[in-house]
């Protein structure tokens, strides 16, 4: 296929500063200023190298190349850093949050340098000239005990609520999402990502309310049925001592890893005092929701057929969670060790036959080929505009079905194990120029044992391999399967993604995401996937400021903060609907 330029590479620097610029000036620096050493990658400045003098747009679109030595890259010094930046002393209600008191506790404290052990004299130094540093690693565990962070502040080591989390995570370490908050209430409009997801979501105009004795009536309508788990939803109201799960007494409710995650998050936004006071909702203990109830029901995924209102997305367990705040420092290691210039241009694959979907283009090919308007893609912004347009209703054009019975119960047998998108992905193996994709399974997980020997055979199968998520990150092309929650983390690194077109919806930001712009669309079959990837080589320049800009949108819409404003974005435009009742509150039993 040939296909002409893709648009000019964009001036990353404008946007960064844009993204900073839209901060609050006190999270960085004094009003008016824009601190050279806080902005961008900040381990990669000093006082003699800053963020003008190596990302500067008078160097090029990707900065000064005499900055990129040992590691260091445009992608990790010039983009919006990974750990946010935040102010060093905050305080919410009574609780004062003295990050420079205790950083400076922690570098003066313990044993003395003479007998300290190597590690901790490290940690101290690095920590001095990063105190942002220590937040961080206080941040990324919520549990009491977890991490002794919060000095002798009375108070700090308590939890909230029936959680096991200390006041302090609860406190002092939300203080991005704090600013969006305070930025809403001021009258200022959601980020453009989020503006779209909550539209979206939202209910057709003309929508009656919705009324407590539906939910209760669809919720009792589930217990019934609570020998059979796959029907029972779970409810999450306000009781007299918190925020109370019912049935307490089943299993995929109050010991769900979803459901858990989502009252966590939940108890976080109440203790901050943010949350509805007319709260009472149904979730969905499983992975997507395809039915329509009557009333609202909050799910991970859903289907695009299903209309906004009926079936509500939340953000992925794992976003709501600190899986998200560790993983960043997991991701910029992959950084210094993989610049985009020392990675391998192919498309990667590794994982398990976990996914349940199988997706297929309807209609007639025209359709499917709307992806194919990047032949045309320039600087136009209408261009631009309408390409996505045509990909977004190409989604409509898909057919979706859900194989019965879950990759537990391995499904997927020799007749349509290739149908899904993992299998057509190491399926590509078999035709593949040598040296353009590299796709294999990891476990044998969903497949049953015809389909497990059949890729042994064919050496698709590699159980050995370790795991790894900084290894993917050698590969300049990474490629995004049906309803794989690994896009989250993929995206705020330095690799072009690959993402498949679908009718599933998942997760608060995804959808927002947009072909051309930040990742490259390929069809649910991958038939053109060779296509994009020889693209791709012969285009560097254009796929590598794709990556860069869908690392600019993934930093900030899928950090753990901008996800937890976005769940209660959805929870207050769920309970504007949500008729106001004098029902007695739940006994918390």
């Amino acid at each position: 296929t040939n296909y002409s330029p893709a648009p000019v590479v964009l001036r990353f620097h404008v946007l960064v500063l844009a993204y900073f610029c839209t901060l609050e000036s006190s999270a960085i620096a004094p009003p008016g200023s824009i601190d050279p050493l806080r902005i961008g990658g900040y381990e990669c400045w000093d006082e003699s190298v800053n963020f003008e003098s190596c990302c500067s747009e008078e160097f090029g679109p990707f900065g000064n190349d005499e900055c990129w030595l040992g590691g260091y890259s445009f992608e990790l010094c010039c983009l919006p850093d990974l750990v946010e930046p935040g102010p060093m002393f905050t305080n919410h209600g009574e609780v004062v949050c003295d990050w420079s008191s205790w950083v400076e506790d922690f570098v003066n404290g313990g044993k003395e340098a003479a007998t300290a052990h190597r590690d901790t004299v490290v940690a101290k130094t690095v920590i001095a000239n990063h105190p942002i540093m220590y937040k961080e690693s206080c941040c990324n565990a919520f549990e009491v005990g977890g991490k002794s962070c919060w000095g002798s502040a009375a108070g700090l080591q308590e939890t909230i609520y029936a959680e096991q989390v200390s006041v302090g995570y609860a406190a002092c370490c939300y203080d991005r999402l704090q600013e969006l908050v305070d930025r809403a209430a001021a009258g200022a409009p959601d980020p453009p990502w989020l503006a779209r997801e909550l539209e979206a979501e939202r209910a057709p105009a003309g929508s009656r309310p919705i009324r407590r004795q539906d939910i209760d009536r669809v919720w009792r309508q589930g217990l019934a049925f609570s020998d059979h788990v796959q029907h029972v939803l779970c409810r999450i109201r306000r009781g007299a001592r918190g925020l109370v799960v019912e049935p307490a007494d089943v299993k995929t409710c109050s010991f769900n890893g979803r459901v858990r995650a989502f009252k966590r998050a939940l108890s976080i936004l109440d203790w901050r005092g943010l949350l509805p006071k007319n709260l009472d909702l149904l979730i969905t203990p499983r992975d997507v929701e395809v039915a329509d109830y009557g009333v609202p029901v909050f799910a991970d995924m859903r289907s695009a057929g299903l209309g906004g209102g009926r079936v509500v997305r939340f953000p992925h367990e794992f976003l709501l969670g600190v899986w998200s705040r560790k993983m960043k420092h997991r991701v910029k290691s992959a950084l210094w060790e993989a610049p985009w210039d020392h990675k391998e241009p192919l498309l990667f694959w590794r994982g398990g036959m976990t996914g349940r979907w199988i997706c297929s283009n309807s209609g007639n090919n025209n359709n499917n080929d709307n992806n194919d308007n990047s032949n045309n893609h320039n600087d136009n912004n209408n261009d631009n505009n309408n390409n996505n347009d045509n990909n977004n209703n190409n989604n409509h054009n898909l057919s979706c079905t859900m194989l019965e019975g879950g990759h537990a119960g391995k499904a997927w047998n020799i007749s349509h194990w290739h149908l899904g998108s993992r299998g057509r992905a190491v399926l590509l193996n078999s035709f593949a120029p040598s040296g353009m994709v590299d796709m294999k399974f990891t476990s044998t997980t969903g497949m049953n044992d015809e389909v497990r020997d059949h890729l042994g055979s064919q050496g698709w199968l590699h159980l050995g391999e370790p795991q790894s998520f900084e290894k993917q990150f050698e590969y300049k092309y990474l490629l995004i399967t049906d309803d794989s929650d690994r896009a989250y983390w993929m995206a705020t690194g330095n690799s072009l993604l690959f993402m498949t077109t679908s009718s599933i919806l998942r997760g608060c930001g995804l959808a927002s995401m947009e072909p051309w712009v930040h990742f490259l669309p390929v069809r649910p079959d991958l038939s053109d996937a060779l296509d994009r990837v020889l693209w791709a080589r012969q285009h560097d320049d254009e796929a590598r400021a794709i990556a860069a800009r869908g690392t600019v949108f993934a930093r900030e819409a899928f950090s753990h903060e901008a996800q937890m404003f976005c769940l209660l974005r959805m929870l207050q435009q769920y309970s504007e609907r949500l008729e106001d009742a004098n029902d007695e509150e739940p006994s918390d039993k």
